[in-house]
């Protein structure tokens, strides 16, 4: 990299004698420039070596893509990196890897180096590492090590190679150059940077900038990669990338940047790529220098780039087909707010952003008066649930509140529609409830429902709005399901409670009659609450008929104190098959070998997700050697559409298990112990196993060691 900085020439007659400032070569000074120049020691190591085969490569005329990254793993715990450009000389070798600040391209813009400080990055983490050298025929191998603080580099073996050309560098993994998650974590924040991946060993994929994620980029190219970026993210970060690496922007040292701006960078994450040589950076490659030119530079740049990012944004929203798309795509958890309604906050104080002259509100307001017949005034209501709600609740308007209000979503789990119906009706709540069923419990519903104005009128009004086309309740939303049978003259007419869908436990009351026909299960309420404790009596029943007991899924609830005063009520769940839920229901009906398999999953799932969840497909294949003891216990319990939650320890059974039951379950928890021990056994098989995060290594690196 081109190395340009304006001198001053100060005259020196008549100041008296004196002597030119020099640097003595000292084990203090050597400690200084090669480890402690470095914050991130594992990333100079990673960034410095690669940085060097991206140059060789540039002036071989390769792709980086053929670099050779080798990451450290078990098997083989070396970093190293092997290009294949033109190679060093003999000569070049020893001046190069022993003369600091000496460089072959501090006037080069196209090459990234130019301090003479990166060949010598290893020792920031190991006193010994190789240098091997193709280069006119011959092979040299050489070492670069310490000897009393001192950095010395000795040639130790030369053949012949060939046409083979290039240059390798290898470090041995220490402990002061950090974990093995250390390098794939610093290698992947790097080279997530690069236009192509070099050639590497580890899967590195999980730290590349994918489509998803970003809001937008520019068209424009600088080195193989979009000139400007926006990311979706939480947090706001500006990084300035040169020569394929980052450097994190103080936009506060700045100070001829616009506040205005200021405020931009403050909300946004921001990328932006310069041309080599554009920036001053520190001599670690750590940080960017904020001198003059840098400073008038970065301040014109980004400049540049907020006024594309604004152009960019006004494009999109007016390539929407309508302003209901146009609020969604800036307002919704889809569009653009998914990352970066920040930028829309940001540009806020700058821009006004309309679709075809009309502004786009995340809210709006409508007076339907306008569309009602005189005698007829329009009606308004919401129909809301939230998430910890178990059933709607309506919200009337004012009596003489004609005014609809609509707003965007900005959360994938909170929906808000206008509805339309002629004629509100017993009818029309059954429709929404049916239409909108409690899928998950952290979701919310807003359902505004209006009626008396005619429905074409309302959707005009609703598309000139940018308000989504309402729901027709009567044409467009299907009726429930009625009963299998109809209600017979032993239905009791009396108080009763509706389970819901089995994967929660809410209940709806009702004072519809309950068809009693076919049986089931009652759980007596008591002042409108269930027996004992209500998630654990409800879990037993989610866990006996999902995992397999067969019995009739049908639940209800009865009033106790109704119970005990109508004997015609007791009499009518007796005649159609109806057994109360207790203690000595769950004795005739579990069998305990099901409780004993029941726990048996528990424990086995139990034991994975806690100690191996991160290596479950590795557990499923059986790569490892030594494993077999382990699988052959968790095996039977292992599928991947098992529900870790609906086999655990905490369904609820044991508050109703008889004596035998109880017995069944804990030989059934005896198979997490069982594992425990295999596992033991297992990790003792490979001492290193002990200190190590699984979630953190790479499944090659894994198989590498265990099966080595």
């Amino acid at each position: 990299m081109l190395m340009m900085r304006e001198h001053e020439t100060v005259e020196a007659g008549g100041l008296g004698s004196g002597g030119a400032f020099t640097i003595a070569a000292s084990s203090k000074a050597f400690e200084i420039l090669s480890s402690n120049l470095y914050q991130n020691k594992t990333l100079a190591v990673i960034r410095e070596i690669t940085c060097n085969a991206v140059d060789a490569h540039t002036q071989a005329g390769h792709s980086i893509s053929s670099i050779k990254v080798h990451l450290p793993t078990y098997a083989d715990p070396v970093f190293y990196v092997r290009d294949y450009g033109h190679g060093l000389s003999h000569d070049d070798v020893l001046s190069l890897y022993t003369t600091y600040f000496r460089s072959t391209k501090d006037q080069d813009n196209t090459q990234i180096g130019g301090f003479g400080l990166g060949s010598k990055s290893p020792f920031a983490v190991t006193d010994q590492f190789t240098v091997t050298s193709w280069h006119a025929g011959e092979k040299r191998t050489y070492v670069c090590y310490r000897q009393d603080g001192l950095p010395r580099v000795n040639h130790v073996g030369t053949e012949k190679c060939g046409t083979d050309s290039g240059i390798e560098v290898r470090v041995p993994l220490t402990r002061s150059s950090g974990t093995f998650g250390d390098w794939y974590e610093q290698a992947g924040k790097l080279f997530r940077w690069w236009p192509t991946m070099p050639s590497h060993n580890v899967d590195l994929s999980a730290w590349r900038f994918t489509s998803d994620v970003l809001t937008f980029k520019s068209e424009q190219q600088v080195d193989g990669g979009p000139a400007w970026l926006v990311r979706e993210s939480i947090g706001s970060e500006t990084t300035v990338v040169m020569g394929n690496v980052p450097y994190r922007l103080d936009y506060n040292s700045l100070p001829d940047l616009p506040d205005p701006a200021k405020k931009v960078l403050a909300l946004l994450w921001l990328a932006i790529r310069v041309p080599m040589g554009s920036v001053s950076i520190s001599p670690s490659r750590e940080a960017l220098s904020y001198d003059p030119a840098t400073i008038k530079f970065l301040t014109l740049r980004l400049a540049e780039v907020l006024r594309d990012v604004r152009l960019a944004v006004e494009a999109e929203v007016a390539s929407q087909p309508t302003l209901a798309d146009a609020r969604q795509y800036l307002h919704g958890p889809e569009g653009l707010a998914r990352g970066a309604s920040k930028v829309l906050a940001a540009l806020k104080d700058s821009m006004t952003l309309t679709w075809k002259g009309q502004v786009i509100n995340v809210r709006e307001i409508v007076d339907l008066a306008p569309l009602a017949k005189p005698d007829a005034p329009p009606k308004l209501f919401d129909y809301t649930r939230h998430a910890h709600w178990n059933g709607f609740r309506r919200e009337p308007y004012g009596d003489k509140d004609y005014r609809l209000e609509h707003a965007i979503p900005r959360f994938k789990n909170v929906t808000w529609k206008v509805m339309w119906t002629s004629k509100v009706t017993a009818a029309v709540y059954a429709k929404l409830k049916h239409a909108y069923p409690k899928v998950t419990p952290r979701t919310d519903v807003k359902l505004t429902v209006v009626s008396g104005v005619p429905y074409q009128d309302f959707c005009d009004l609703c598309e000139k709005r940018g308000i989504p086309k309402p729901v027709n309740i009567d044409t467009d939303l299907a009726a429930p399901p009625s009963n299998a049978a109809a209600p017979t003259s032993t239905a009791p007419k009396t108080r009763g409670y509706v389970f819901n869908d089995a994967n929660d436990y809410s209940y709806d009351r009702t004072t519809s009659p309950i068809n009693l026909a076919g049986g089931g299960i009652y759980l007596e309420f008591v002042e409108g609450q269930p027996p004992g404790n209500y998630h654990r009596a409800l879990r037993s029943l989610h866990a006996i008929g999902f995992l397999g007991v067969s019995m009739n899924p049908r639940v209800i609830g009865v009033s106790a104190a109704e119970l005990n005063r109508s004997k015609t009520l007791q009499a009518n769940l007796a005649k159609h098959g109806w057994v109360r839920f207790d203690p000595d229901w769950v004795a005739a009906n579990v069998p305990e070998a099901f409780i004993e398999e029941h726990y048996k999953a528990g424990a086995a799932l139990t034991w994975l997700a806690q100690g191996m969840s991160p290596r479950r497909a590795i557990i499923e294949k059986a790569t490892w050697k030594g494993l077999d003891p382990v699988l052959q216990i968790v095996r039977p319990y292992f599928k991947r559409n098992y529900d870790y939650h609906r086999y655990g320890e905490h369904m609820g059974l044991d508050v109703m298990m008889s004596a035998g039951q109880t017995k069944a379950k804990e030989r059934g928890r005896n198979v997490g112990y069982q594992l425990a021990a295999e596992w033991k056994k297992f990790l003792d098989m490979h001492p290193m196993l002990h200190h190590i995060n699984f979630q953190n290594v790479p499944e090659a690196t894994l198989n590498d060691y265990i099966n080595r």
